[in-house]
């Protein structure tokens, strides 16, 4: 092999590593997103998403990205409902997917969507304990859903370190 062939080898090498590596933020091509160490999956978004809009008649389908935001917040919606004595049931939001064979995933999100509706109804201060338990929490998300802003419970779009603004 000549010099200049190894070169431009190594050079599309480490070129791809760094094209592959910007999606490793948070552990890899299929992660969504980290939660205290859990991994939410980009195919448990994908499927979740796809879950969702199957069995609802919704205006504006269910983006991906806001079904990796569901998945990050909602195990903290139903710790908060569940202690408060508020809990919602596999059932209940199981009988809302009568269309779809919902994943567990799927239930979750269902479930935390009609406990946050619960708690802005009667209780709108538990609001403030979910949004302080996500605050304490280790969220990493993956760069092309933005980051996780627990104040809003929803993905903000950010602009990665590594683009510079034109002066």
């Amino acid at each position: 092999m000549t010099r200049s062939l190894r070169r431009a080898t190594a050079a599309a090498i480490t070129g791809g590593a760094l094209v592959l590596g910007g999606c490793g933020g948070v552990g890899g091509a299929d992660v969504a997103a980290r939660v205290n160490g859990h991994v939410i999956s980009e195919d448990a978004a994908r499927t979740t998403a796809q879950q969702i809009n199957a069995a609802f008649d919704l205006q504006e389908p269910l983006t991906t990205g806001q079904a990796a935001t569901w998945l990050v917040k909602a195990p903290f919606i139903l710790d908060v409902a569940n202690a408060k004595g508020q809990p919602v049931t596999d059932a209940t939001a199981r009988q809302s997917l009568a269309k779809v064979d919902p994943s567990a995933d799927t239930v979750e999100v269902v479930k935390a969507n009609f406990a946050l509706y619960q708690m802005q109804q009667s209780d709108p201060a538990l609001i403030d304990t979910v949004i302080a338990d996500l605050q304490r929490a280790k969220i990493t998300v993956n760069p092309r859903y933005g980051r996780f802003d627990p104040t809003s419970l929803e993905m903000v779009p950010m602009t990665p370190n590594w683009i510079a603004g034109q002066s």
